[in-house]
């Protein structure tokens, strides 16, 4: 299982689908929810405060980009600039009802950026994701 999965998504049957999916599926072992990109920079800010011994960073983020406030892309633009240091060790999967070509292009080339997916997300796509080369060693 992974032991951090972030889910950012401002919709709270969202959020509820993710967590029982995650459970139902042993995805991860803890979830951290994040209700838009606001909240989520300020989980990364606190955990930057902590030690190394006590920093909980995700170690793959869910993310929802069309958000109210701080959106997806301004998110990644912060991952981005912030922390580096963990840039090699994180990666996104953008879940989105967006259809726009452009914001799955976008995503398709950000370093960050895993896989984009439609909403919803289901259990077919979780076992799909547990294949995944970047994320094969935490299903082993």
């Amino acid at each position: 299982m992974i032991p951090i999965v972030m889910s950012i998504d401002d919709d709270d049957i969202t959020q509820m689908l993710y967590e029982y999916l995650f459970e139902d599926n042993f995805f991860c072992t803890k979830l951290v929810k994040a209700y838009d990109g606001k909240e989520s920079i300020d989980y990364f800010e606190e955990q930057s405060k902590l030690s190394n011994e006590q920093r909980r960073y995700p170690d793959l983020i869910f993310l929802d980009i069309n958000m109210p406030g701080l959106n997806g892309w301004a998110f990644l633009d912060y991952l981005t600039e912030k922390n580096k240091v963990r840039l090699n060790a994180m990666n996104v999967i953008v879940v989105t009802s967006s259809i726009k070509p452009e914001d799955k292009y976008r995503a398709e080339v950000h370093p960050l950026v895993l896989n984009f997916i439609p909403k919803p997300l289901s259990t077919e796509i979780l076992e799909k994701l547990k294949t995944n080369p970047a994320l094969q060693q935490y299903f082993v």
